[in-house]
């Protein structure tokens, strides 16, 4: 008998640790929506604008430079998303310091007008996007715990990008047609 009441006791305990409440980890891609088309992770924003000028190539003169240059990030990282029928927007995301109070004074996990555009903050990470809906699923996303790291071949390739460069272009072949 009073082996059944201990084992009894053993497994209920290993029932309700199981069931606890456990913190997500996230990366610094954690704001980077799983269904982007092209992500774009753009290491120094002077260089790369300087790229953009001097290169020709249309999508990059379209990228917003100025404004990703205009905050103390060392890295952003940008994702083409399918916004509705036919439609594609971009989602730009970065990590901060913890002493940028920038960043700091925006709510944590509530999607907030900023200039043009809106901007969400979760820890010490921000996004922003002129879609308020793209950045509702990207917060969803993000409470779930998913991550676009958790596809071992995107994280391999994510690893191994060489930060010394303007910046990194992913492509996501199933989502290429999107494009």
């Amino acid at each position: 008998m009073k082996f059944l009441k201990i084992s009894l006791f053993f497994s209920l305990a290993l029932l309700f640790s199981s069931c606890s409440n456990t913190v997500k980890e996230h990366t610094e891609t954690s704001l980077v929506p799983l269904g982007a088309s092209v992500i774009v992770k753009v290491n120094s924003t002077e260089r790369a604008a300087l790229l953009a000028d001097s290169s020709g190539i249309d999508a990059l003169q379209k990228l917003p430079f100025d404004r990703l240059s205009s905050s103390a990030a060392a890295t952003w990282i940008g994702a083409l998303v399918p916004s509705g029928a036919d439609k594609m927007d971009w989602l730009w995301s970065t990590s901060f310091q913890e002493d940028a109070t920038q960043w700091r004074s925006i709510e944590e996990y509530s999607i907030t007008p900023w200039d043009s555009a809106y901007i969400i903050r979760a820890g010490n990470t921000i996004a922003w996007s002129e879609n308020r809906g793209l950045l509702q699923d990207l917060l969803n996303q993000y409470n779930n715990g998913s991550d676009i790291q958790q596809n071992p071949a995107f994280k391999k390739l994510w690893t191994n990008a060489s930060s010394s460069d303007e910046l990194n272009v992913f492509l996501q072949h199933s989502e290429l047609e999107l494009i």
